[in-house]
């Protein structure tokens, strides 16, 4: 299994690749914009990965409305770059976590300690 895949195709998220676009859904959870086209039905997607049944409504049905991971898609840049991740709020620190609030506001979504315990993403659904 690879770090940074589709939970449900297996395929490896993609920043270029428009089809494997990691899309967030309602619970937080992403899949490649492929398999959210393919398991959305009547504008509705069931997430496979939630314990309890999660249902994200998707605007005018098109998966394209659906959020795009930029957390995920600038880490994975950083990793195929190969250089440590750095929190862009605190430069000295890593970014240890990735915002996966849907309504964050920040563009930035990677966070040192200090931003999930006092800065932009405090009380942010996070992934570490």
């Amino acid at each position: 299994m690879a770090l940074f895949e589709c939970k449900v195709c297996n395929e490896n998220y993609s920043d270029v690749d428009e089809s494997h676009v990691p899309r967030v859904l309602t619970c937080g959870h992403s899949i490649c914009q492929s398999c959210a086209a393919k398991q959305m039905s009547n504008s509705l997607i069931l997430c496979k990965t939630c314990p309890e049944e999660t249902i994200t409504k998707v605007r005018d049905g098109d998966v394209r409305n659906l959020q795009k991971n930029f957390g995920l898609m600038q880490t994975i840049e950083m990793f195929q770059q190969d250089l440590p991740l750095k929190c862009k709020e605190h430069q000295y620190n890593l970014a240890e976590f990735v915002c996966i609030e849907p309504d964050c506001p920040s563009i930035d979504k990677s966070m040192c300690r200090a931003c999930e315990e006092f800065g932009v993403h405090t009380g942010h659904v996070m992934r570490g």
